[in-house]
């Protein structure tokens, strides 16, 4: 895999076609308010359409709406030593309820035409690459907190407990 965005390898496709996709699954669980946020080039004879797609099954999918539910990629220069800002982009989905607190969240950018990057068609040695695919989320679940012993051994779970004492339930583990 070629340099990333600032990482020393990205993933990399050609042979792109009309509903050709890069997926990605997460976990929502205890998150509400979920972004994403991805790095994306193309070579100059690869895809510039893409659009993102959102589904909580892996198999119906639906469009997403907002800044970036759409983009276009260019012909970004991306090595390992540093980050290109032009290749960054954020979706706010934290509209779609449908993705709170979900045991599987998918997430798909798909090519949408065959335009590429030079204004031509995309050829089938055209790539595109993905990088720093991230997710953030307001949490939601519940946090109980611990407290340790006034003596004991810190890294071991019977030093701590629910009360200010230490004493009471302790945890399962850290």
């Amino acid at each position: 895999n070629p340099a990333g965005n600032g990482s020393v390898e990205s993933y990399s496709s050609n042979f792109w076609a009309i509903n050709d996709y890069y997926q990605f699954q997460f976990s929502t669980t205890n998150y509400s308010a979920i972004s994403i946020t991805w790095d994306a080039t193309s070579s100059a004879t690869g895809p510039m359409d893409f659009k993102v797609q959102y589904s909580t099954d892996g198999s119906s999918f639906t469009d997403a709406s907002g800044t970036n539910s759409t983009y276009q990629l260019t012909n970004d220069s991306w090595t390992s030593a540093s980050t290109n800002g032009a290749s960054t982009r954020t979706l706010d989905l934290s509209g779609v309820t449908a993705l709170n607190s979900q045991p599987a969240v998918y997430i798909r950018l798909v090519m949408t035409s065959t335009t590429a990057v030079n204004l031509g068609v995309v050829a089938t040695t055209g790539s595109s690459r993905v990088d720093n695919f991230t997710v953030t989320g307001s949490f939601t679940g519940s946090v109980t907190p611990y407290y340790s012993k006034s003596s004991g051994n810190l890294t071991d779970v019977a030093t701590w407990g629910t009360n200010t004492d230490g004493t009471g339930t302790q945890p399962a583990n850290f």
